[in-house]
């Protein structure tokens, strides 16, 4: 074989590459969305919907051939009520209320995490002097007479975690003051008011008590169960997932890319939003985000722990809350995130 065959075999090699290599990407672009598609968006304002955000600020939507309109919730229950009305296409809420749907028998599933880890929070005010649950226990059972006002939302992860985080230290809801809020940003108020000791709340806005409030860290979400554990979840009504597949991987595939952004450039991504003249991203300063995420216990992905949220759904028994175990398997929809996360 003279060295003009092996030249061309080397050429025709390469070309059948080339050419395999063209007709995968095709196959790939084949396999989208072929025509823009409007969907809806209902969501919180917290921390771990900043890939949504930034996703629909980059144009990463777009990119998916998906138009995202976002409906601000102040109300996690009219958030849920609305999926299952069909009245949005996606919404991302805390992982308790699906099962609140499924208990309905409302076909609610749950897709991915909503983007982010270690998200809820306790703080305490300064005053106590508590710098970490142990040290609230030894407080509690010093001070009897004396029951330290919590700030949480009922049935919801910010009641969640604080039933675990202070069952840890041998306590209960009978040793302090329960204060039940229906309004997250009501909550930060009523911390900054003193009007509760502790608050269970979420990033940014626990981020911002701690450096301008003289609020202490007391513990999070990825300490009292596991760090991939999430606070909010994305969901959809189960017909989305089998009539329009590619919808649901088109939205997942734009959260992967923002959440690159974000992992990567995080200034570069709050950016994106400081220039939005959408009103109902964060509500505190850029520092305050950036600090917010750099002291995320791990990078933003979207495979949560279903065995830890299996965990929690045994305190919602406990409470009432549920009359029946529903499995993670009833809810968690996970195959097309985990392929995609492993592309």
């Amino acid at each position: 074989m003279n060295k003009y065959t092996i030249t061309s075999l080397v050429s025709i090699v390469a070309a059948s590459i080339l050419g395999l290599a063209m007709w995968l990407n095709g196959e790939s672009q084949q396999a989208g969305l072929a025509e823009v598609r409007q969907v809806k968006l209902g969501h919180l304002v917290a921390l771990d919907m900043m890939p949504h955000f930034v996703a629909k600020e980059a144009g990463f939507f777009m990119e998916e051939k998906l138009d995202v309109t976002l409906e601000a919730f102040f109300d996690v229950f009219k958030n849920n009520q609305a999926l299952a009305n069909g009245e949005i296409d996606f919404s991302i809420n805390p992982f308790t209320l699906p099962y609140f749907a499924l208990q309905k028998d409302i076909p609610i599933r749950t897709i991915s995490s909503a983007g982010g880890w270690g998200i809820i929070q306790l703080v305490i005010q300064g005053r106590y002097g508590v710098n970490s649950i142990k040290e609230l226990g030894k407080y509690v059972r010093l001070h009897p007479g004396e029951k330290i006002k919590i700030g949480s939302f009922k049935g919801d992860t910010l009641d969640l975690i604080v039933y675990d985080a202070i069952r840890e230290e041998g306590l209960s809801y009978n040793d302090f003051e329960m204060v039940w809020y229906t309004d997250l940003l009501e909550m930060v108020k009523a911390f900054k008011e003193n009007k509760v000791g502790i608050l269970a709340h979420i990033k940014p806005y626990t981020t911002d008590l701690i450096k301008n409030n003289g609020a202490i860290f007391l513990t999070d979400n990825a300490q009292v169960w596991d760090v991939n554990t999430p606070n909010c979840v994305l969901s959809v009504l189960d017909s989305l997932i089998a009539e329009e597949p590619k919808v649901v991987e088109a939205y997942l595939r734009a959260l992967i890319k923002s959440a690159h952004l974000i992992n990567t450039e995080p200034q570069k991504a709050i950016s994106l939003l400081e220039n939005s003249a959408y009103p109902h991203y964060f509500k505190v300063g850029s520092d305050v985000v950036l600090e917010a995420l750099r002291s995320q216990p791990a990078p933003i992905s979207f495979t949560p722990n279903v065995k830890a949220v299996n965990s929690v759904m045994l305190d919602m028994m406990e409470l009432k809350y549920i009359d029946q175990y529903i499995p993670g398997r009833k809810l968690f929809r996970l195959a097309t995130i985990k392929h995609l996360e492993q592309e």
